[in-house]
């Protein structure tokens, strides 16, 4: 081997030691900027997280607050409505109530009105049959003079109705009554 020839591989080896250290070089300036993007792309993705959770929070604030604020307007909805239902059922109730005391006013009127009559009508009656018992006394003393004619006791109750009749009809005629 020659000289020339051992230059030239001698050059040739530190050609390609050079290349290899270039290459080693470039390779590690290549790994450390991989590593430098990755430490920054880490910081963007944390600060991004950071933001989106944030945002996310505030949003979460902003729908409780909406819900929250939704949820007593509708409380406050259902409570005028339970108070304008509670008052219509009261309303309601009340009406009733005047009606059916009204009703009853007017029945319990009716019926003192009614006992009136009949206590009148009874008086009459009575009256009617006092008379009828002194002309009969009356008559028998001018047919009979030697027997003095007792009185009958006045009943101070009704003469019992006939079973034909309804306890609704007050009988008109003195015929109705038994023994008239």
């Amino acid at each position: 081997m020659s000289m020339s020839s051992v230059a030239g591989m001698t050059i040739g080896l530190a050609l390609l030691a050079v290349l290899v250290i270039g290459l080693l070089t470039y390779m590690s300036a290549l790994v450390r900027k991989a590593y430098e993007l990755k430490v920054e792309l880490n910081a963007v993705l944390d600060r991004r997280l950071a933001e989106i959770e944030e945002e996310a929070a505030g949003r979460s604030k902003k729908i409780r607050r909406e819900v929250h604020d939704d949820v007593a307007k509708l409380k406050e909805q259902l409570a005028r409505d339970v108070e304008r239902l509670t008052a219509e059922a009261a309303a309601g109730t009340a009406e009733t109530v005047a009606e059916v005391r009204r009703e009853g006013e007017a029945a319990r009127l009716a019926q003192a009105q009614a006992i009136d009559e009949l206590r009148r009508r009874q008086l009459e009656l009575q009256r009617a049959l006092e008379a009828v018992g002194r002309d009969l006394a009356r008559m028998s003393a001018a047919t009979q003079p030697a027997v003095p004619a007792q009185p009958r006791p006045v009943r101070s109750h009704p003469a019992p109705m006939p079973p034909e009749m309804d306890d609704d009809d007050p009988p008109t005629d003195l015929r109705a009554f038994p023994g008239g």
